[in-house]
Order: structure tokens, then sequence, then C-alpha cells
């Protein structure tokens, strides 16, 4: 039941954890209660967002030639009407500056849309610069905005990779330690099937608490390999020892592990909680989500050794026995 029960939960944790979305946002790092916390506050309420967010067209070639000017001028009117653009009243506040050489020119469109709307409103600049292309010039756009865009990006698809390979590196090490120590190396495997678990838990709690992953918390699924592969090493350890008695059982070995290694396990994750916990306290928003999903995950590395763990130790124990008196 205990598996069964672990295995629904891994389900619908892996489901959540595709809800989860990659965000940095800079603003997370100002500290509650400050001056400027309030002034960015209203600054959102007031003018709809930062009002240094700016977007950028960097156009290459002869902008100084008249069919340039002509597109620039084009542009920069158009740019002025779309949607996401900042204006004072009627007045446009886009603006266009040349370079001396006349081969760069740089429009600049003071703009509200944020990291989420920052790659459609580039993707409209680029569909309205066509006069610009037109002339034979090259256009380009940059901004904060879509460089977080693509941070974000990239955070997202490190911290997929990071997790298959923390996944990967132990399954091959633990499985290869039992295999060559013990000669059991499917209890690698079924430790790692527990810490797989344990890493969806933490994913999908992260979910449950509403928190994005982040520069922060992107890291968190490896750290939980690492702490729930440390707890599952120990139970197995213990188990191995406490089997090889021929006059206990199989439940027996279990009850004597788990009364002396998981009583030492409790210690250690209630201790580690205690510290990690105390960044809940923090002025910073990132390091007190990541200081709550770091308790948490120890939680949950902690539920996975002396409850899920054993269940499934039990049921190895058991089909091994049965194998061997079906081979004698």
């Amino acid at each position: 039941v205990t598996v069964i029960l672990a295995t629904v939960l891994t389900a619908a944790s892996v489901v959540a954890a595709f809800e989860i979305e990659t965000v940095f946002d800079a603003d997370e790092f100002i500290p509650d209660g400050t001056d400027i916390e309030r002034v960015v506050d209203d600054l959102v309420v007031l003018f709809g967002g930062d009002l240094t967010e700016q977007t950028f067209l960097v156009v290459e070639g002869d902008v100084g030639s008249a069919a340039g000017q002509a597109g620039l001028a084009a542009v920069a009117e158009r740019s002025a009407s779309l949607d996401g653009t900042r204006q004072t009243g009627s007045t446009s506040l886009v603006t266009t500056e040349v370079a001396d050489d006349g081969q760069l020119a740089l429009i600049t469109v003071p703009t509200t849309v944020g990291q989420d709307g920052a790659r459609v409103l580039a993707d409209e600049l680029l569909a309205i610069a066509e006069p610009l292309e037109s002339a034979g010039l090259e256009v380009r756009v940059a901004s904060d905005d879509l460089l977080l865009h693509e941070t974000n990006r990239l955070l997202a698809r490190s911290g997929r990779r990071g997790i298959l390979l923390a996944l990967l590196a132990s399954t091959i090490f633990i499985t290869s330690y039992f295999g060559l120590v013990d000669r059991r190396p499917w209890l690698g495997l079924l430790s790692m099937a527990v810490t797989t678990m344990v890493v969806a838990w933490t994913v999908g709690s992260m979910w449950i608490f509403g928190i994005d992953f982040n520069i922060l918390t992107v890291t968190l699924a490896s750290v939980a390999v690492g702490l729930s592969i440390d707890y599952g090493i120990h139970m197995t350890h213990r188990f191995i020892e406490e089997i090889s008695d021929p006059h206990l059982s199989v439940k027996a070995a279990i009850d004597e592990a788990l009364s002396h290694t998981g009583a030492a396990l409790t210690g250690s994750a209630a201790t580690t909680v205690a510290g990690f916990g105390v960044l809940v306290f923090s002025g910073l928003v990132p390091i007190r989500q990541f200081g709550t999903l770091m308790s948490v995950s120890i939680v949950f590395a902690l539920v996975g050794s002396v409850l899920v763990q054993p269940a499934v130790l039990l049921l190895w124990g058991r089909r091994r026995l049965h194998r061997e008196s079906v081979l004698s």
C-alpha cells in the first residue's frame, strides 16, 4: 500500500511540475519593507511598471541615405503606436539616434511589457521594420527583458538537464557500488527509485507553494538527489547487515534497521531542517523560497527512507526468499 500511494503521489507531482514556470525577476531581490520596495510598487500601480524599461531597435547599414532616413522615421512612428509602448499624453517618447559614420542607428522605444511580453513585442517591432529592410538595412531588437527571457529559457533547460544528469550519475554509481560490494545491484536501483520519488515530490511541492523556478530553486532538485540518496544508502546498508543474520526474517530485519538507522536519520533530518529553516525569515523572497523548499525536500527524503524504502526492501526481500525457495 505504501509503495502504491508513493507511486500515485509521484505521478501527480510530475504532472504538477510541468505547470511550474521559470522566472528571473530582479524585483524579488529587493528586501521586504524597504523604501525602494515601496517606490517600485508605486511605479507598478501608477505607471504600469519600471519607468526605465526600454526596447531597442539596432539598425545597421547605410542609415544616412535618404531611404535609410525615411525608413527610420517610418519605423519610429509605427513603433509608437504599438501596444505596450509608453507615451506622455499624445506625445511619442520614441527617439532615434544615428552614429557619426552613418552606418549605425538606434531607435529607443520606452515600453511597459515586462518579461512576459518582451518576446511578443520584439516580433511586432521586427514586423513593422519592413521599410528599413527594404532599404537594405539589418534590424535587430534588444532589451533587458529579452535578455531575462533568454535567461529563463536557459535556466529551465539547465535545470531539467541537471536533474536528469544527477539521477543518471547517481544510478550508475549506486548500482555499481551495490553490485560490486554486496553483489546486489538491484538494491541500488531500488534506492534510486525512491530517490526519484523524493525529487518528484520536491518539485511538485513548488506548484503547491506557488514557487517558480528561479536562479536558486532551479538547483534544488539536484540537491534533493544528494540528500535522499544519502538517507537511502544508510537504510539499505543497515538492512543488508540485519538480513545477513539467519535468525531474522525480512520483516524483523527491516524493523531492526528502522529502530537504529531510522532514529539516527530522523535526528539528522531534524537538525538539517532547523538549519535551513532559518532562511524562511530572510527579507529576500528567493532566499525564503530556497529555505522553505530545502526544508521540505529534507522531510521528503526522511519520509522516503523510513516509510517508502522499507516497504520496497520488504517486497524485494520476500521476492528473493520466494525465488530461493523455488530454486531449492
